[in-house]
């Protein structure tokens, strides 16, 4: 069969003819064929929709000039035989980028179109006697922009012309940097101020720095003779120094980095200790999410092998890496374990939770994501396009610029998992847009059921039904594959175009049983802990636990029979195995959460607790966000098709892996922890809050002190 790549030497073709240079590339569609024997043997490979490519579809790296040169050998009759007209497949619709995607792609279309059909089809009759209809993607040109480019559009302009967005991503930069480097000196000169003050080691010295003058101050209960009047004011006083020296500090680059490699002074608590393993499955899921990205963009690049892409659908061992997809159900299960507990410990000091919690909650949670985020957002749409070339950079790099410059909003709204969903502007964030309404939902939940306590094992049975109803009806109307399908023509354009993607992969509905598995494995973990549970001596919790991780690889390999075989849809059995498939694996790995915060796994959860993973886990959220910007520019200026294989796949997984995270820890450092710094204080240094919370301090102290056996109502409750 013609091969699915196919490149002219791009830079050759750029040096060559220096003053007027155009590579192009192409999409071409062959014309079938019935008399040409070979075109049976492409209908009936390309049959096969899940496990191979279709050989149908071809793409073309084409030296214009060259074509140019080759089809002005032959006369204007004999050109017009290698011109094959437009037609429309049969058996599908067309899947083609939107020519407004890349700058200047409609005038290269037009102007290029003949030509390049002419090439693609001289090939293809003399080598194997077929003919296609090719459209042109885009070209690159060394061409100067002329004044009628200009003057016919603005989107022709090179990508080497600045514009305001550029300029805004360099002032942004330019911010973080200034404001980091003063924030630094001001932070070092505190410490050579106060460094008379500490005694022992210098090491000890810098973590009792970082740890003095930002704490929320404190209230000397001897001042409660004096009179309150002074005490107050001095409390504003103190609290507007504080606020505005934690400000200052915020950028400190030394201080950052002891908070994030140095654990909190509250580690000492007994939930924290028991869910020491947490940042450790963050890492690990981290390492599999860039592992399957990794796999996925060697697809996605142009292939000298596609065959070792095709055998691998048919091998059960694969499966793991095909149906991995399913391990990014880990963070939702994650998040909602987490978001029971710290719910539950705020609950229970409150004994309250209204409604200003709930939306300052959301709000909170929304400025914690954001600064990173935005960040990213802004490199992708400026200044990653300027760090590669070469023939397919365009498809990789082009393509984000003019989603994030249009689709943006989506992103920022957290709404990029329902719309924009075929145009995304940093794809891997439909992860969050999910989470983020799963946050809103689960808190909704808790809420209510923690005003309402009777309505807990109620709305807890609804929520499950409506976990396992949801995907299974999703599945059964669309006649869907029990698992998401990762079809190799679809991985071609990174599953934008997947109807299984779209409808059931990434939308908030079909996530909400992961999620939910959290929720109750966080509310169980409570429970259990006031009754003193012993998982080591419960045989049936110690048998559940240690089978949990056995069932989950087997889900994943059972995705193998719909890979394989075709069965007939809609069919109940295929919804009821997607429904479970979907929520089966939050629930084990709830399982395995609960189990790992009570004892249970021996080296397994001594392993996971070390403490390596406390910073790799910290910095995994920036890991996420600037992983896929590594693997653009790392992978995407190959000028042929690559030869892939297993060993190609685990370099590139390791190289990502370690940029990334340097990358990661960068923006951690600069961006992710100030702003939470800042965001802290706000939230928590209010001088109107520190005023309410210490008069009352003030006055339970008084009481103390004219009875010193008199308790306040606080500390009776702590007690019991």
């Amino acid at each position: 069969m013609p091969p699915l790549y196919l490149y002219d030497d791009y830079d050759r073709c750029l040096d060559e003819f220096p003053e007027r240079a155009t590579y192009c590339l192409v999409d071409s569609w062959i014309v079938p064929n019935d008399s040409a024997p070979l075109w049976s043997v492409i209908e009936q490979f390309s049959a096969d929709r899940k496990r191979n490519f279709r050989h149908d579809r071809l793409q073309r790296g084409l030296c214009m000039n060259r074509c140019h040169q080759l089809l002005t050998r032959f006369d204007p009759r004999t050109q017009m035989k290698y011109f094959g007209a437009r037609f429309k497949p049969n058996d599908s619709q067309e899947i083609t980028f939107d020519p407004n995607t890349f700058r200047g792609a409609l005038d290269w279309r037009n102007r290029y179109r003949r030509l390049a059909n002419q090439c693609v089809n001289y090939e293809l009759k003399r080598q194997y006697s077929l003919m296609a209809y090719t459209t042109v993607e885009y070209c690159t040109t060394n061409r100067a922009q002329t004044d009628r480019d200009v003057r016919v559009s603005a989107v022709v302009a090179p990508p080497e012309a600045l514009d305001k967005i550029d300029g805004t991503f360099l002032f942004v930069l330019g911010t973080l940097l200034t404001l980091t480097l003063l924030s630094t000196g001001y932070d070092c000169y505190r410490y050579r101020q106060a460094r008379p003050h500490h005694g022992g080691t210098i090491a000890d010295g810098l973590k009792d720095y970082y740890r003095s003058g930002l704490e929320r101050p404190g209230v000397s209960r001897s001042r409660c003779s004096k009179a309150i009047f002074l005490h107050i004011g001095s409390l504003l006083f103190t609290s507007f120094a504080l606020s505005a020296t934690v400000l200052l500090v915020a950028f400190s680059l030394p201080r950052n980095w002891h908070l994030l490699t140095t654990a909190r002074r509250k580690a000492s608590s007994t939930a924290t200790k028991d869910l020491r393993f947490i940042q450790s499955v963050r890492f690990l899921v981290m390492y599999l999410v860039i592992a399957g990205h990794s796999m996925l963009f060697n697809c996605i690049f142009p292939l000298q092998n596609p065959q070792y892409v095709e055998l691998n659908y048919r091998r059960i061992i694969t499966m793991l890496i095909f149906n991995g997809i399913t391990v990014v159900q880990t963070y939702f299960t994650v998040s909602g374990f987490l978001l029971a507990v710290h719910f539950v410990d705020f609950a229970e000091k409150q004994r309250r939770f209204r409604c200003w919690d709930y939306l300052q909650s959301i709000v909170y949670r929304f400025l914690r994501l954001t600064p990173a985020y935005a960040f990213m957002l802004l490199l992708d749409a400026t200044w990653l396009i300027r760090l590669q070339d070469g023939p397919i950079w365009k498809r990789v790099a082009e393509t984000e610029r003019t989603y994030c410059r249009t689709n943006w909003w989506a992103n920022v709204l957290y709404v990029n998992n329902y719309v924009t969903v075929s145009e995304p502007c940093l794809q891997q964030t439909w992860y969050l847009a999910t989470d983020f309404q799963l946050f809103a939902i689960g808190l909704a939940i808790l809420a209510l059921t923690w005003r309402y306590p009777k309505l807990l094992k109620p709305l807890l049975a609804v929520a499950v039904l409506g976990a396992l109803l949801i995907p299974a009806i999703v599945t059964y109307v669309n006649r869907f594959e029990g698992v998401v399908i990762l079809r190799p023509e679809a991985l071609k354009y990174v599953l934008w175009y997947d109807p299984m993607y779209r409808k059931m992969y990434i939308p908030t509905h079909t996530n909400f049983g992961s999620y939910l598995a959290g929720l109750i494995a966080g509310l169980l973990y409570h429970r259990l802990k006031r009754a003193n549970f012993d998982a080591g001596r419960h045989r049936g919790f110690h048998t559940l636990w240690y089978v949990s991780l056995p069932t989950a690889i087997v889900l994943l390999l059972s995705a193998y029979i719909f890979y394989a075989y075709d069965f007939e849809k809609p069919a109940l059995w295929i919804a009821a195995y997607a429904a479970l498939a979907k929520n089966l694996w939050g629930a084990l790995f709830g399982v395995l959460f609960v189990g790992l915060a009570f004892g249970v796994g021996g080296f397994l959860r001594t392993a996971l607790n070390n403490s390596i993973f406390r910073p790799l886990g910290k910095v995994t959220y920036c890991v996420f966000l600037c992983h896929l910007f590594v693997i653009r520019v790392t992978l995407g200026n190959i000028r042929q098709p690559i030869y892939v294989s297993d060993m190609r796949i685990l370099v590139s997984t390791s190289s990502t892996l370690v940029l990334a995270y340097i990358m990661g820890t960068l923006m951690c450092l600069l961006i992710e922890i100030p702003f939470s710094n800042v965001q802290k204080t706000l939230f928590f240094y209010k001088p109107e809050n520190i005023y309410k919370e210490e008069i009352q301090l003030v006055c339970n102290g008084c009481a103390n002190e004219s009875n010193p056996t008199a308790k306040n109502t606080k500390e009776i409750e702590q007690e019991s």
